[in-house]
Order: C-alpha cells, then structure tokens, then sequence
C-alpha cells in the first residue's frame, strides 16, 4: 500500500509525496492579473506547509474575461515576470506548481457572449486562448496545468447538454460537445510538451439534463485517449438537494439554495432555537454570509433574550451590490413567474450568472427583505437591542469595495455599537480561505468569555 508521505512519478510531474493543495480564488489580482507580495506570500506559506503540489488559483485565458474581480491570468506575455517568481517561491520548497487555466465566460466588448451565441471561429479563438496561457505557463516554468471544466464556469457549460445547443461541430452530440476539450488537450501537448497535464471536470451537474456520471465518464475517456495526464472528477451539487422533514407538518421535503425562502426567516430561526432550546442555554445565534443577515433580519424583530444571549455576524453579505448585474429582463421574467403562480419553476438562466434557483428564491433576493446592509436603509439594523460580535475577512469581495468600512458602518447603526466586537480577520475573503483555525480560536474565546459574564 502506497503512503500518504512517499514521492509519487506522474506523466511530466514529480510530487514528493501525495498532498495537493487544490486550487482557490484568492482575490488578489489586480483587473489586468497583475500580482504582487500579497499573493506571493500566501504562496510562500502554503508552499512551506509541506504539500507536494501546489495547484494555483483561477488563472483566466482572457484578457477580457470579467466574470468575476480579483482572477490572475496568463493571457499576456507582460504577466510572464510576476508569474516566473511565483513559481519560483513555490520551487524553493521543492513543491510542484501547476496552474489551473479557466474562463469564467466568454464577453464581447464588456458584455457577456452566451455559449450558444459564439460563432466556431470564436469557440476556435478561446480553444487557442487556452493554449497561449499553457504556452505562457510553461514560459514561467509550472510544471504542469490544470484545464478548469467544472463549476459550471465556460468550459463546463459549455460541454453540458443542460447549457449547449449548438448546431456546429462543437454542438448536439457527446462527442461533439467534449471537442473543445480535446482540442485544448491536443493545443496544449503539442504547444507546450513538458507540461503535466491535468483536467477538472464535473462527474455531474447535478442539473435535470445536464452533464450525468455516465456522460461525463464518456468524456473522460476520450481525454484519455487523448493523452490527458491526470483527471480530477468533482461533483458539482448545484442544486444542494438535500431530502428532510418538515419539524411542524412531519412531511418530507427537499430543501437546498436552490429553493430557500428568505420570506421565512423567522419560521425557520424559530424552529432552530426552539430545538436548541430543549437542551442549552445562553445560545449565541450566529450566521454566515446570508445567514448573517437572515440573524439581522430576526434580531429586529425579536428582542426575547432569553433565549438568544448573544450574537456573531460572520461576513454579512450586501444584496444590493451582489445584485448589481441582474438585469430589467431578468427582474421582469421572475416576477412575472411569481405572479402568474409559477414561483416554483427552476429559473432558465442563472440569477446574478451563477445561482440556479426557483423564480420564488430570486424574488425573494430581489424583495430587499434581506438586504439590510446596503449602507442606505438602516430600519433593521436600528432595531437590534442584543449584543454580540462581527467579523469579516480584509479581501471579503460581497461588501462592495471596502470590507473593514463596511463592518464598521454596518456596527455603527446598532443601539449596541459600543458594546459590540468588531473582528477583521487580514488577509481572507467571504469564506476565510487559509484562517479557518483563527476563525474557530476566535469563536471559542467569545464562547468562553461570553459564558463568564
């Protein structure tokens, strides 16, 4: 049996043991992938952490690729300095560095191209886009790449039948779908031949009709065939179904984000405290991202501190700037669906580009019954007579700009503001990549401190 600490001999790639740290979105990237001492030091840290690989984060093909701020790319060759160093630091740990090569959508002139609306000579123009950034990433001295097709990103809608329906070579059949992949893989081993080459790629969409797991392993084989190197088949729950009990009617139920109802925050906060409740006092209620301010949302309108002691808003999200790109069109046809009773219905596109939903848990996002920290209504928030603790990561990308500011302003609208804890944890986003262990200290110490008063 082979050990989780001895080297392993891969196609083009020496690990010397078998701990990869997989890519992340770090955020750090300036808008044309410029980087700088921030991420060279989150690289030097997980590089001296022992892995003996390192996949880097979302690297774009494009220059014009806004799918989201903060992306490093490989799309010009001005990159190639800044990124030869950071292969360098992870080198000197003796750590592999391979870069993970994406597209978060295709855009024309700052708007967004649907994978159907591409003509064959622009799908043959991203194809070779990847195959420059492979090119580049050789250039810089990574061992190897990793062709991100999963996530539904570009290259996994593309190649879902949910998403594709093209007419063209790269539309219609299995085959015909997975040949922009091929031609990538094919781009890459002949363009850059010393590159381990690795791919991501959903097992499934999880998606009614899209990529399954006998589809996808279909693809995958034809990668190997192809010469694919290594093959990383992740899942992709995109609809989070998850089959419970409803506690009040004994009914059973599939709940997920797909189909969450804000307009029953205070049901379900009640349920959840009146379960606690049989067995523990001197509850803290706490909540992350929209769960943050779904506790805002009850703590307006619930002053029993009886029950609730204490409070912990970890990385409140603002609606109104997570919403900015949802168009008229969009706002239209969800509530015409809600209207005309159809709020159950799936969504036929993805509500701000990345969340599949029903038309009832879009209205809800739009119905602003959530969005009490956009800095201009402040009624919740004046409302709240418990005291507690808030805390968000520096880099935290949901609050329009400027993390610490926000929480201040945010605190500054409490009747308990004084009383309150701010906790900025540095150099983190929304999900506190790379601090988690600080995170738990930080929330253990207020536990205990708190069980003293």
């Amino acid at each position: 049996m082979k050990k989780l600490f001895e080297s392993i001999e891969l196609s083009n790639l020496h690990i010397k043991n078998r701990l990869v740290r997989s890519a992340t979105w770090e955020n750090l990237a300036e808008n044309d992938g410029s980087i700088g001492e921030n991420t060279y030091e989150i690289y030097r840290e997980l590089s001296k952490g022992g892995v003996g690989a390192i996949i880097t984060g979302f690297t774009s093909v494009s220059s014009d690729d806004f799918y989201f701020g903060g992306m490093m790319r490989l799309s010009d060759n001005k990159l190639i300095p800044q990124y030869k160093k950071l292969v360098e630091i992870i080198h000197n740990e003796h750590c592999a560095a391979i870069s993970q090569l994406a597209l978060g959508a295709f855009y024309k002139n700052y708007v967004e191209i649907g994978e159907n609306e591409l003509s064959t000579a622009e799908v043959e123009n991203i194809i070779k886009m990847f195959v420059d950034a492979a090119i580049r990433a050789e250039i810089c001295g990574f061992d190897g790449v990793q062709i991100h097709a999963a996530h539904f990103f570009f290259l996994s809608r593309f190649i879902s039948s949910k998403i594709n329906h093209r007419t063209d070579k790269f539309g219609g059949s299995t085959e015909n779908r997975a040949q922009i992949l091929l031609e990538i893989l094919r781009g890459i081993k002949k363009s850059a031949p010393k590159l381990h080459v690795t791919i991501k790629i959903n097992s499934s969409d999880f998606v009614y009709g899209g990529l399954e797991e006998n589809e996808s392993l279909k693809i995958c084989k034809m990668l190997e065939a192809a010469g694919i190197d290594f093959i990383y088949a992740q899942t992709n729950d995109a609809l989070g179904e998850i089959e419970t009990y409803n506690v009040k009617t004994g009914e059973k139920e599939l709940i997920g984000s797909w189909n969450e109802r804000f307009s029953y925050t205070d049901e379900d906060i009640d349920a959840y405290l009146d379960f606690a409740a049989k067995n523990y006092k001197n509850i803290i209620l706490a909540g992350h991202s929209l769960g943050a301010n779904k506790v805002i949302y009850y703590l307006a309108h619930h002053h029993d501190k009886n029950r609730v002691k204490k409070f912990i808003l970890m990385s409140p999200a603002n609606l109104t700037h997570m919403m900015s790109g949802v168009s008229d069109g969009e706002r239209d046809f969800i509530e015409k669906l809600v209207r005309y009773g159809r709020g159950d219905k799936i969504l036929p596109f993805y509500f701000m580009g990345w969340v599949l939903c029903t038309a009832n848990t879009a209205h809800d996002w739009l119905s602003g019954i959530l969005d009490n920290t956009n800095g201009k209504n402040f009624s919740q928030l004046e409302q709240i007579t418990h005291e507690g603790a808030l805390i968000i990561g520096t880099y935290d990308n949901f609050t329009d700009g400027d993390p610490s500011g926000f929480l201040k302003m945010i605190n500054s609208h409490m009747k308990t503001a004084e009383r309150n804890k701010l906790i900025f944890i540095e150099r983190t986003g929304h999900t506190y990549q790379q601090k988690h262990a600080e995170i738990a200290e930080i929330i253990k110490n207020l536990a205990v401190e708190w069980s003293l008063e």
